[in-house]
């Protein structure tokens, strides 16, 4: 006999939607559970939104230099350390080339701590041969970010976070942290696998938060937690020259 053709089915829990127009937040929506079975999704809740939080880090870089504590082009070593260098090339990595993916450090396994991130850096091992900044040598690095927001702790003095939320959260009202632990249980949306559940909503929560310079890095490649109109806030920021409706 023939086969009959399988109906398509989602895997997806929820939709969360907000829309930016003008350089504004315009509309939004949400379709689906925050909580298979027990609570709706809405387009205020919370999700965690992977590789968009590096996004997030790069504005902090930006702000940042605009307030002059932290140097783009600035070799690493200004801020981690002589040992912290590329032995093969003349030209050393920076902020900006770590934002760029073209750093020249390897993609090695997404990790934090200070100390070890340091060792790890100071090794010729962890260093590509290809000259920072050289788009030819471009390669995607969560690693790099890992660096990258450590790099911002150590020009700032301060965990990533506490600067995120006083220089974007609390002057444009969002609710929203590289840790899960920062947040509202009930505010979270459980994430989930096409087959199971990946981390629980109590689980997000229940996160330690990291105090300390380096402690946190390996949430800065992923681990922004924020809503669909949060998130549409903080773009429409990078879509109007930097304002969020007519502030700075």
């Amino acid at each position: 006999g023939m086969l009959k053709p399988k109906r398509a089915v989602s895997s997806a829990a929820a939709v969360s939607v907000a829309t930016i127009e003008s350089g504004q937040l315009s509309q939004s929506g949400a379709w689906g559970w925050a909580i298979q079975g027990e609570r709706e999704m809405t387009a205020d809740t919370k999700l965690r939104v992977a590789s968009l939080s590096k996004v997030a880090v790069g504005m902090c870089a930006m702000a940042m230099a605009q307030e002059g504590i932290l140097d783009l082009d600035a070799p690493l070593s200004a801020y981690w350390g002589e040992s912290v260098q590329n032995p093969y090339t003349k030209a050393q990595p920076t902020a900006r080339t770590l934002m760029s993916h073209s750093s020249s450090v390897k993609d090695l396994e997404i990790s934090r701590g200070l100390s070890h991130l340091t060792s790890l850096l100071s090794r010729g091992s962890s260093w590509r041969s290809v000259e920072p900044g050289d788009v030819g040598g471009w390669y995607y690095s969560n690693f790099g970010v890992c660096v990258l927001g450590t790099t911002l702790e150590l020009a700032s003095g301060q965990v990533l976070d506490d600067y995120f939320q006083r220089h974007f959260c609390q002057p444009m009202g969002l609710t929203a942290s590289f840790f899960g632990g920062n947040l509202e249980e009930e505010s979270l949306a459980t994430l989930y696998n096409p087959s199971s559940v990946g981390r629980t909503a109590a689980a997000q929560a229940s996160e330690s938060i990291p105090s300390q310079i380096g402690d946190g890095a390996s949430w800065y490649p992923g681990g922004l937690t924020i809503s669909a109109v949060d998130l549409a806030k903080l773009v429409a920021v990078l879509a109007d020259g930097g304002e969020y409706e007519g502030g700075a």
